[in-house]
């Protein structure tokens, strides 16, 4: 057998997630090229149909499908998505999802699952907003049925109706449960990066005073897209579950990374949970969840790294338990505001 032919059987593997790192670069190469492209829609075609566990059409979810080719494509378990890195694969998604889109378009929706749209229907009627001051959380319906967790710290603006686009504004944190519908795509613009899903889980931190925008997925598939000028496009990068797209506002680079997302969703369970967390973060986060400001006017602790839970502790309780693992002492002004120093 020809050992740089693609055939059946390497496909499967290729998908299978078996084959070499010799094949799957052979594999990649031989999808892109435009001379391949009816074979290559035969031999993807064949695959599925050995599926047979597929359902009805209708139940077999393009997502999986997106899924399966996505994870083939990844170069490392964390990866940082640059310019040149959109440059050089944006070519390899696009032939790609084209080759299957020809064999999935018969079993979806019109505007199926790949097909990113970012256009937004201008109306005369007013947004919808909700505001979170520090100390709050709160949960809400959507017009769609999507529920949304809105963290403290935190504002939600969308349409009180639904059109062609389902999209809403955040800033802050909110964790989003988003009802299924291939032919309206939901969207969550942040300041510095757009997330774009079709039905899934996740959750959303764009807080203005980070230095970063994270989206960490628990179910299903997100397209997360870095801000852009208008003369300038990207392509979307696909986030699985337990994966968090980390995009930084002081190098401007969007990085896929493995994650648990257990600690990190916590919050809208009302437990604040804390990981070797450095201790500015700590206290970020602390004036956040009571409502309290928080000033530290020590030196020593910048570096320190806390492991805690908060659950339904008053302030001062934690604060207490923070002392008996690092040595601060601290006090209560009015009740408004907390100052702590190094003991």
């Amino acid at each position: 057998m020809n050992k740089d032919k693609v055939t059946p059987a390497l496909l499967k593997k290729f998908f299978d997630k078996s084959c070499t790192e010799r094949e799957r670069a052979l594999v990649e190469q031989w999808l892109v090229d435009p001379k391949n492209k009816a074979v290559a829609e035969k031999l993807m075609l064949e695959r599925w149909k050995d599926e047979k566990q597929i359902g009805p059409a209708s139940e077999w979810n393009q997502q999986s499908t997106l899924q399966d080719i996505h994870a083939r494509m990844k170069e490392s378990k964390t990866r940082k998505l640059t310019p040149a890195y959109y440059n050089r694969r944006s070519a390899t998604y696009k032939q790609i999802l084209k080759i299957a889109a020809v064999i999935l378009l018969p079993l979806v929706a019109a505007g199926g699952f790949w097909l990113f749209n970012t256009s937004t229907e201008q109306t005369g009627i007013g947004l919808v907003e909700q505001v979170n001051q520090r100390g709050q959380k709160s949960s809400m319906l959507l017009p769609d049925g999507s529920k949304v967790w809105l963290n403290a710290a935190s504002s939600l603006k969308y349409l009180p109706e639904f059109s062609s686009q389902r999209e809403v504004l955040l800033e802050g944190e909110a964790f989003f449960d988003v009802i299924k519908n291939p032919e309206k795509p939901f969207v969550v613009k942040t300041r510095d990066v757009d997330v774009k899903v079709f039905g899934t889980s996740f959750n959303v931190s764009a807080y203005p005073d980070d230095t970063f925008t994270e989206t960490t997925v628990v179910t299903g598939l997100v397209g997360v897209r870095q801000k852009q000028s208008e003369t300038s496009a990207q392509e979307f990068a696909f986030v699985n579950p337990n994966e968090m797209a980390y995009f930084s506002r002081n190098d401007g680079e969007l990085t896929i990374k493995n994650t648990d997302t257990t600690d990190l969703i916590s919050w809208k369970e009302g437990r604040l949970r804390f990981d070797r967390t450095p201790f500015p973060v700590v206290i970020k986060k602390l004036q956040r969840w009571y409502g309290t400001d928080i000033t530290y006017q020590g030196q020593k602790l910048q570096n320190e790294l806390l492991t805690f839970t908060v659950t339904n502790e008053s302030l001062e309780k934690i604060l207490e338990l923070m002392g008996s693992l690092i040595p601060i002492e601290f006090q209560f002004q009015n009740n408004r505001h907390v100052f702590i120093n190094d003991k």
